[in-house]
């Protein structure tokens, strides 16, 4: 038996790197093995220490019976740096409803809460009191804006009425001066008819006469319709002046009644709205901005409002306990969340009720 020789493995290896030369970064195969001269197809080599790591992904290829390794790119988000410039007091507002609650602590004017909820409901008493005011003038305001819009139209049509009755006129004046042209041209030509010296010249003079009498009966006509349109423009006309005349004496009587209801509540409205504005100026606008809000939405007005029966006024809905609780604490601007409207204590609304009523007392009467 002839003995098996075994290759080294140093010449295995050597063969094995002969098959392959590298130039520059980019593999080639090598032109001494036993292999078939075959294109060259580059290979670059990439530089994948500074890729991101990834996971590898299997993908078939078409006509190919083997899978082909390729290596998807991980994607880096950046996340935005948190802020962690705000203050303790904006952290702990931004964590409660603004519907629950407004403020948590004073204020930079060092105005304590439980003044600014006083000033709210002295603002909401003011008000209320402006309101009823208004109230005992009725429908007088909006009596009186109608007698003003209907005499402002009646006023337009009559206007607008005389002056196409004046254009009636002017049309009924040119029909008749040119009825009297034509009847001018009419005795001319008959004057001249006794004068012609052939037949053409008789023809033609007839039919200017024949034209002229034309013009004049289509005149009339014109003038007798214009003159029974103008009648009934007349007609309308005036009695839309006296519906506007009557209309002037409604619109006196009242505004004079109105005048005199404005007279006698025009000092308390001024002492009222004064004291209101005062009120105001405790507040800030953030806070103002959300009671005149509450306050255009209601239907009574009422945007401040105490709590009567574990339930806030006007509501029948009952208040948790611990939401009862904060309320009388006065540490927050409180919003119910039923209703939308800002929530005092009964005692606070009585201590304000009292000192108001103290005040109307002793400035007005």
């Amino acid at each position: 038996m002839q003995e098996k020789q075994v290759k080294p493995a140093s010449e295995k290896k050597s063969k094995k790197s002969a098959e392959v030369e590298v130039e520059d970064g980019i593999i080639f195969p090598s032109l001494a093995t036993h292999v078939p001269m075959r294109r060259r197809v580059p290979v670059f080599i990439e530089d994948t220490s500074s890729k991101p790591v990834a996971n590898p992904v299997f993908v078939p290829q078409a006509g190919e019976m083997r899978n082909v390794v390729k290596f998807a790119p991980v994607a880096i988000i950046e996340r935005p740096k948190e802020k962690n410039n705000k203050t303790e007091e904006e952290d702990m507002s931004s964590k409660t409803s603004p519907r629950l609650a407004f403020q948590e602590s004073d204020d930079k004017k060092g105005i304590s809460v439980e003044a600014k909820l006083r000033a709210l409901y002295a603002i909401q008493l003011f008000d209320s009191r402006i309101d009823k005011i208004h109230a005992m003038r009725g429908e007088l305001p909006l009596e009186v804006q109608d007698l003003e819009d209907d005499v402002t139209g009646l006023e337009t049509r009559v206007e607008r009425m005389s002056e196409e009755h004046k254009l009636f006129a002017d049309d009924i004046t040119n029909r008749k001066l040119g009825i009297k042209n034509a009847e001018a041209l009419i005795k001319k030509y008959k004057e001249q008819l006794n004068n012609v010296k052939n037949n053409r010249e008789f023809d033609s003079l007839n039919k200017e006469i024949e034209f002229q009498e034309l013009e004049i009966q289509l005149h009339t006509k014109k003038i007798k319709e214009s003159e029974g349109l103008a009648t009934i423009k007349l007609e309308t006309l005036e009695a839309n002046k006296s519906k506007l005349e009557e209309r002037k004496n409604d619109l006196k009587v009242k505004r004079k009644e109105l005048d005199d209801i404005i007279a006698s509540t025009e000092k308390e409205e001024k002492f009222l709205r004064k004291k209101s504005d005062e009120a105001k100026k405790k507040i800030e606008e953030r806070l103002l901005a959300a009671y005149e809000r509450i306050r255009s939405g209601s239907p009574n007005g009422m945007a401040v409002v105490p709590i009567e029966r574990e339930a806030s006024a006007g509501s029948f809905i009952q208040l948790p306990p611990q939401k009862q609780l904060d309320v009388a604490s006065r540490r927050r601007v409180i919003v119910d969340e039923h209703s939308g409207r800002i929530l005092v204590d009964s005692e606070l609304a009585q201590e304000e009720q009292a000192a108001f009523d103290a005040m109307i007392s002793s400035d007005l009467v």
